[in-house]
């Protein structure tokens, strides 16, 4: 089975990997400044191994491709989308699916609208959604000891990668290649349903974050927690009509009690293995236009159903006033 990554960063690396390993015939598509470091190969750490970044593995024996036209050289049978909302939206997706033939396209953006963009370029039928449920990242991060730099990931436990498409048969495609290669993933029912209220909080939660220096000890701290709250809310009740949540909204509104993601910030610095808040800095800082186009988009989408979202506002003008601030500290 031939694989095209579009993306050969922390994500779609640890896809390659898996692919690799389940026997697919993986290759990446880049910008050509990237090429060169993408063909010697990178190095891999694990977190399910010992010592990862002390013993990293290798992972080669790829393609790198630059232009569309060695792209159509190739029929591939699956084509992972591994970059965010934001760069999703620069305009190259048509040619990409012009260049792909009658692949399966598997889109990992979390963005309620991306779907939709995709859908104008892709048949629904062939296209399979999902969201990232593993971290990832080019190591070390500030405090670690590395052999080389690698990237670095970790399957959080119980979590695997959620998958949907009306085409059960594209979707069961994907989720068994993606299983040989020993990647932990499963399919839903839809994707962008259960996903569209946890990507809501979560980046409301990045918005904070960001705004509070990413610590959690400061952001627990902070009034912030309420701006989660009752941006959250808002966007919840938006969403009512148009998305089916996977929980019971009650369970949603008591979780987002202060006092719950209080705990939740100071449990989650002790179960993952590397440093979440220095992770969450880095990956958020330099997808940081994903943040601002997110908020956007479920703003945009309580607007058109008549809601004020003010919270939502507040908590965005907020993240745009903290990062004029710091862009003037640091001219």
């Amino acid at each position: 089975m031939k694989v095209l990554l579009v993306g050969a960063g922390a994500v779609g690396q640890v896809f390659g990997r898996h692919l690799q390993e389940g026997g697919a015939e993986v290759s990446f598509f880049v910008r050509e400044k990237y090429a060169r470091g993408a063909r010697q190969g990178f190095w891999m750490a694990p977190w399910d191994r010992k010592d990862p970044l002390l013993h990293p593995v290798r992972f080669e024996g790829f393609g790198v491709l630059t232009t569309l036209e060695e792209v159509r050289q190739t029929r591939w049978q699956q084509v992972y989308l591994c970059v965010s909302s934001a760069a999703l939206r620069m305009g190259w997706i048509e040619d990409i699916a012009r260049s792909i033939g009658d692949a399966v396209v598997i889109a990992l953006q979390p963005g309620v609208h991306d779907r939709d963009l995709l859908h104008r370029f892709i048949g629904p039928e062939r296209l399979v959604m999902g969201t990232i449920s593993f971290l990832s990242y080019h190591a070390p991060l500030s405090d670690e000891s590395v052999l080389h730099p690698c990237t670095a990931y970790w399957f959080p436990p119980h979590s695997p990668t959620p998958l949907s498409s009306p085409s059960e048969e594209h979707c069961r495609f994907v989720v068994e290649a993606l299983k040989r290669g020993k990647l932990p993933v499963i399919a839903v029912r839809d994707i962008v349903d259960s996903s569209a209220y946890i990507s809501a909080f979560l980046m409301h939660l990045v918005a904070a974050l960001e705004c509070n220096g990413w610590s959690f000890r400061q952001l627990a701290r902070s009034p912030d927690l309420q701006s989660i709250r009752s941006a959250t809310l808002e966007v919840f009740h938006a969403f009512q009509n148009s998305y089916r949540p996977p929980f019971p909204l009650w369970l949603f509104r008591l979780l987002l009690r202060p006092i719950w993601m209080r705990l939740g910030l100071a449990i989650a610095p002790k179960i993952v293995p590397f440093s979440i808040e220095r992770f969450l800095q880095i990956h958020f800082s330099k997808v940081g236009d994903q943040t601002l186009l997110m908020l956007a988009d479920s703003m945009a989408f309580g607007k058109q159903r008549g809601l004020s979202m003010l919270a939502l506002f507040s908590l965005s003008e907020r993240l745009r006033q903290h990062r004029a601030k710091h862009r003037a500290e640091n001219a």
